[in-house]
């Protein structure tokens, strides 16, 4: 908290003083707590073909307004590797950052990666791998990084799935 004391006078000679203080918000700076996230098919039985990064947990497909990734099959037993924002989503984006440090991320790396001129902000992804990391620009005006770090191809849409990590503000 910063306290700032004001006295003005006018050109009359009158003064006026005035106390204000200031508190400054705590934001952290850092991104140490890495979560874990999963999409599956959206055709999966049972499993969540979405995912919130805002509040960290699985969605299904009846709550897509709550979700940023959406897995982008479309097919039965046909994977697609990639993800969207639902639709009915305020949007959430996303560009991929080769070069970008996952794990030493901080806020302000990740600010000004998402300034860079070369930073082009989407709503779909496609074609990821294991080890592709994205910058994230969040619906609720939070930033992060997420890494992907497991792929599952397998023959059924029950047994397919991204599994990602991510680092976000708050």
């Amino acid at each position: 908290t910063i306290r700032l004391f004001f006295i003005v006078t006018d050109d009359r000679g009158v003064s006026s003083s005035a106390a204000f203080e200031v508190t400054l918000g705590n934001e952290p700076l850092d991104l140490s707590a890495e979560r874990n996230g999963v999409i599956y098919h959206v055709n999966a039985a049972g499993r969540n073909a979405l995912w919130d990064l805002v509040n960290n947990t699985a969605r299904n497909l009846n709550d897509s307004g709550n979700s940023d990734m959406m897995n982008t099959s479309a097919e039965a037993n046909v994977f697609s590797k990639g993800w969207r924002v639902p639709l009915l989503t305020p949007a959430s984006v996303f560009v991929k950052s080769p070069q970008f440090d996952y794990t030493n991320a901080t806020v302000k790396t990740v600010i000004n990666a998402i300034n860079s001129p070369s930073s082009v902000f989407s709503i779909r992804v496609n074609d990821v791998e294991v080890g592709d990391v994205f910058l994230l620009s969040l619906r609720n005006g939070a930033v992060g990084v997420l890494k992907v770090t497991q792929i599952d191809v397998g023959s059924t849409s029950d047994d397919q799935r991204i599994v990602f990590t991510y680092k976000k503000q708050g």
